[in-house]
């Protein structure tokens, strides 16, 4: 929830300076395929992945409590994980700019 006093209290209100939209995630999802995007999600058991330069990638991040809900991992190309040896789980984030960070490379 966008406006979850929680949210706007740990976005420092910037919340209200990003652009953001509320949509129907699958839907989305069969959008970007047919646009030709790569759709990785990253769950706790995936592999990990070595993005191609060449391909245009989307990347679904799960509720930090439950994950990806079993509809949208249907729908996954690819399952990638953050090999850790230390840490059980990392904050949604942090997990997101670790993945787009490797990737950038």
């Amino acid at each position: 929830d966008f406006y979850n006093e929680k949210t706007i209290r740990a976005s420092q209100g910037a919340i209200f300076d990003v652009y953001h939209e509320r949509v129907d995630l699958a839907n989305r999802i069969k959008e970007l395929k047919e646009d030709g995007y790569l759709i990785v999600g990253a769950t706790a058991h995936g592999d990990t992945f070595n993005k191609n330069k060449s391909k245009k990638i989307a990347l679904i991040l799960g509720n930090e409590g439950a994950g990806i809900s079993s509809e949208v991992l249907a729908l996954l190309d690819l399952e990638t994980t953050i090999k850790t040896e230390s840490v059980e789980s990392l904050n949604v984030s942090v997990a997101g700019s670790i993945l787009m960070y490797e990737w950038s490379k």
